[in-house]
């Protein structure tokens, strides 16, 4: 059977904005906190079966989002990239 992007538990879609509304409960939720604390947010990728963390402190998270193109993916999502180019999260 093809995977669904249907959850079979609880009949929410795990979609990128699923994903990056529990990425917004899960900042909100700590931003009052240590400022370079590192968190596991969400990969808000296209892949319905993925739940990769993205390990990012939540100053990095914060300062990523100001930009609205911005989305939070894990390594194995992420295009390559040169290995001068700082990472910017560890999964």
């Amino acid at each position: 059977m093809a995977e669904s992007r249907q959850s079979r538990a609880d009949g929410i879609a795990r979609t990128p904005e699923t994903m990056r509304g529990v990425n917004e409960m899960i900042w909100e939720t700590l931003a009052r906190g240590d400022r370079h604390a590192v968190v596991a947010f969400f990969c808000e990728c296209e892949s319905p079966g993925c739940y990769q963390p993205v390990w990012l402190t939540l100053e990095t998270y914060e300062q990523s989002r100001r930009d609205p193109a911005w989305t939070a993916l894990a390594d194995i999502h992420r295009p390559a990239r040169p290995a001068a180019e700082p990472a910017e999260a560890h999964t």
